[in-house]
């Protein structure tokens, strides 16, 4: 879900699919595709499409931009205070491709 309201915060910033992908260092058909999701999730519109590159918000994204920032900094904010209070070690794991098929595990 917090993919979705990334691509949707960068999109109503940017009002293009094409810079949202870009920055998000996706591609325009997957923004599509998050955009599309949290639509039906939301049982409404978020944008209007005038032609391939004019992207308005409507009424509803208005209204939801606010929520959707709120929703993100306290998810980042709650996993920063975790971190922050979590003594034990924290594992990182780097793994190949699936023809190598070989895992790292490196200690922090």
């Amino acid at each position: 879900m917090f993919k979705l309201l990334e691509t949707f915060i960068t999109v109503f910033e940017t009002r293009n699919f094409s810079k949202a992908a870009t920055q998000l260092f996706i591609s325009q058909p997957t923004v599509s595709v998050h955009i599309h999701q949290l639509e039906s999730e939301l049982g409404t519109a978020l944008f209007t499409r005038n032609g391939r590159t004019e992207i308005i918000p409507t009424e509803q994204a208005k209204q939801f931009y606010p929520q959707a920032l709120t929703i993100i900094d306290e998810w980042a904010a709650a996993q920063h205070a975790i971190t922050q209070h979590n003594n034990q070690r924290v594992i990182f794991r780097i793994a190949a491709s699936h023809t190598t098929a070989i895992s790292f595990y490196l200690k922090y």
